[in-house]
Order: C-alpha cells, then sequence, then structure tokens
C-alpha cells in the first residue's frame, strides 16, 4: 500500500482509526507496550534470560507491574492455556 493509498484508507475508515486511537489511550495497553519494551531492552540490550522468572519479575516491576503478583502469575502458569489458544487462533486464521 503506498502513502495515497494508506491516506485513502485512514480517511475512509476515519472512526474506526478513531475508536483504535482512544483505545491506545488506554493504561492497560499502555503497560503492555512497556513491559513489552523492557523484555526487549532486557534481551537483546542487556543480555539478560528472558527464561528467567527473576529477570521477568524485575522486568514486570521496572513496567509498573506488582511484583507479588508477576511472580505468582508466573508460578502458577496462570494464563498460560489462554495465551496457547489465542496463539493457535490467530496461526489457524
Amino acid at each position: 500500500m503506498g502513502p495515497e493509498e494508506l491516506v485513502r484508507f485512514v480517511a475512509l475508515n476515519e472512526d474506526f482509526h478513531a475508536g483504535l486511537l482512544e483505545l491506545a489511550k488506554s493504561p492497560v495497553l499502555a503497560r503492555q507496550l512497556e513491559l513489552q519494551r523492557a523484555l526487549f531492552a532486557a534481551y537483546f540490550t542487556a543480555g539478560r534470560n528472558p527464561s528467567d522468572r527473576e529477570v521477568l519479575v524485575d522486568v514486570a516491576t521496572q513496567a509498573g507491574l506488582d511484583p507479588v503478583r508477576a511472580r505468582e502469575i508466573l508460578e502458577s502458569g496462570r494464563y498460560a492455556d489462554e495465551v496457547r489458544e489465542r496463539d493457535e487462533a490467530s496461526v489457524a486464521d
């Protein structure tokens, strides 16, 4: 899609895009983005092991998440099934 087509697409879908921009302001999404950036920086910049739970708890804390809750989630595997199902569904689509 070239620049002119992109401008036309955005103009035709202004309401849709406006809704996404509002959603992007959500504190939850901002926190997710912060966590993603912190995870990338930990691995690619600092060379930290993303499989190490202590590294993950530290990174989650840096991103503003509760370290106790982050540790509980990592140790329990909570959300793991949901994430796997969502990933499998996106691959199937």
